[in-house]
């Protein structure tokens, strides 16, 4: 079961030894290359993502020990690195029955049905995430209205902000694009949410805003309300939704609201 190895991993014992390092342990290393000083840098011996020639070189070596070894950086080129070894720390996987005590179930059997349980509900949500992005793929595609300005040059700063970018001609042809699609589908799950009576509580954003641990203002309660309303209404097209097997959206609602859509003065 892949949930139970993760936890078993991150519930490993780690132990200082004093003998020479194998394959599985974790060594605390300073490192040297090309002058370059890497001080105290924790890996693991037999890693695949360190070069081969530096996991031949760890094997056997103990606390205080040294040595230079050749790293083929390119073909054809080599590299003289320099290793320390600070500390050997063995990793002690913990068995099925130590496991299960651990997170505090009465048996091996108790753990292996919550886990299961677990998988199950991750397995879901993905499905439904997928499903989701489907169908607001379908209402960004089908629903085709001029879209508020004003809306959309916020939404494409906002983009540049959380990405850390500034406003220039490349990334105004990167992001214009999704700044538009997130803008357009916002504006039709909101009517749809008008036309279905869905909407959200005072009570269910204070939840929220308390669950992101921020400090509630006007600005975080609206994005808390945007993000909920979408959550929701998502929640009812996908249960409403009809799925073929081409995977193509059957919409719940009917043509006009497309129009009506395109003909709203109040945004």
């Amino acid at each position: 079961m892949e949930k139970k190895d993760e936890l078993r991993e991150a519930k490993a014992k780690i132990t200082l030894v004093d003998r020479p390092a194998r394959v599985g342990d974790l060594l605390l290393i300073d490192l040297t290359k090309k002058g370059t000083r890497l001080e105290n840098q924790l890996v693991q011996l037999g890693d695949r993502s360190l070069p081969d020639e530096m996991n031949k070189a760890m094997v056997g070596m103990t606390k205080g020990g040294h040595k230079d070894f050749e790293v083929e950086v390119k073909e054809g080129e080599s590299e003289v690195w320099h290793i320390r070894v600070k500390e050997v720390k063995e990793k002690i996987v913990l068995t099925d029955e130590e496991l299960a005590r651990t997170l505090g179930f009465a048996s091996v059997e108790e753990m292996e049905e919550e886990l299961s349980e677990e998988v199950e509900q991750d397995l879901k949500k993905l499905r439904d995430t997928e499903i989701k992005e489907k169908i607001s793929r379908y209402l960004i595609e089908r629903h085709n209205f001029p879209l508020p300005a004003g809306f959309v040059e916020e939404e494409y700063q906002s983009i540049l902000k959380r990405r850390n970018e500034t406003d220039n001609p490349s990334n105004r042809e990167r992001f214009q694009k999704l700044a538009e699609d997130r803008v357009r589908l916002m504006l039709v799950l909101v009517r749809i949410a008008e036309k279905e009576g869905i909407e959200v509580s005072d009570e269910e954003i204070d939840k929220r805003i308390q669950d992101f641990r921020v400090e509630k203002n006007e600005d975080v309660a609206t994005q808390v309300e945007i993000i909920l309303l979408r959550e929701k209404v998502l929640d009812f097209l996908m249960n409403q939704a009809q799925i073929t097997k081409k995977e193509r959206i059957i919409s719940p609602w009917s043509k006009d609201d497309n129009r009506s859509i395109r003909n709203r003065t109040d945004w």
